[in-house]
């Protein structure tokens, strides 16, 4: 009995450790809605604060835009596009903004990573 307390707490601490150190990060949404349509997403949020992946497949080879559309209320929005474990485009967003990025692609399996940071408002990416 005593043995399962001492591992229960043993575990705890070792969660909150990695909570504060950022290892671990929780994601909390509030009215947050998605939504996906083919190389297409968009989401609105009261409230967004962690991070999400969205994947995508191209033709390797392929030259490839990034489109976005960012609406910031409140806090702060960042995407990231990863390609093979490396960051091809990075924006952090406190304020509206829209724009593009292109680049040739060396290969077929991307990712998009959102990380809302006690943020507020709404985002559109698409790729052409």
């Amino acid at each position: 009995m005593l043995s399962s307390i001492i591992t229960f707490v043993m575990i705890m601490l070792v969660i909150v450790m990695l909570l504060k150190l950022g290892v671990l990060q929780l994601t909390t949404k509030k009215n947050y809605v998605f939504k996906r349509k083919g190389k297409e997403l968009s989401f609105r949020y009261q409230k967004f604060d962690g991070f999400e992946y969205h994947y995508f497949w191209f033709g390797k080879g392929a030259e490839v835009t990034l489109t976005y559309e960012v609406i910031v209320e409140e806090g702060e929005l960042a995407l990231e596009w990863i390609s093979g474990g490396k960051i091809i485009w990075q924006q952090s967003f406190t304020s509206n903004s829209e724009g593009s990025f292109t680049t040739q692609l060396t290969r077929r399996y991307h990712s998009v990573r959102v990380v809302g940071r006690q943020t507020k408002g709404e985002c559109r990416i698409r790729f052409t």
